[in-house]
């Protein structure tokens, strides 16, 4: 991701703010809307994945998604392209944890990514039986 970039979108790059990229993906023509861009579902699907990952790494075991605080759409995504979730641990509480999340998108063989979503989910850590658990600090 280049700074130009980053600054047209008046963002900073979720790696620059010691966020752990947390999903990398290429995008297929399967997963186009009507409109030939990747349909919001995907995207949704790819930063809870993300969360998931995340969560799970945090906690050091299973997370399950408690709730998404805010998502935004910010750019499309086009098929063909490499996307990376970056997270960033927000907080944590006894059971749960707050996250970050941004995605960006680049063409293949490109450096210059832009970025298209914004997210913050909460993850509770969870037992074996499904049950919230204690984050061990």
């Amino acid at each position: 991701m280049t700074e130009q970039v980053a600054q047209a979108h008046n963002e900073t790059p979720a790696n620059e703010m010691s966020a752990e990229l947390a999903l990398r993906v290429m995008t297929m023509p399967a997963d186009l809307n009507g409109a030939g861009s990747i349909f919001g579902g995907w995207i949704m699907a790819r930063l809870d994945q993300a969360a998931g990952l995340a969560g799970g790494s945090a906690s050091s075991g299973n997370v399950t998604t408690v709730a998404v605080k805010e998502l935004l759409f910010l750019h499309p995504v086009y098929p063909h392209q490499d996307v990376k979730v970056y997270a960033r641990l927000l907080r944590t509480g006894r059971t749960s944890m707050h996250f970050h999340l941004e995605m960006w998108a680049a063409d293949l063989g490109k450096a210059e990514a832009i970025q298209c979503a914004t997210a913050t989910f909460v993850m509770v850590a969870v037992d074996a039986k499904g049950k919230p658990r204690e984050i061990s600090k």
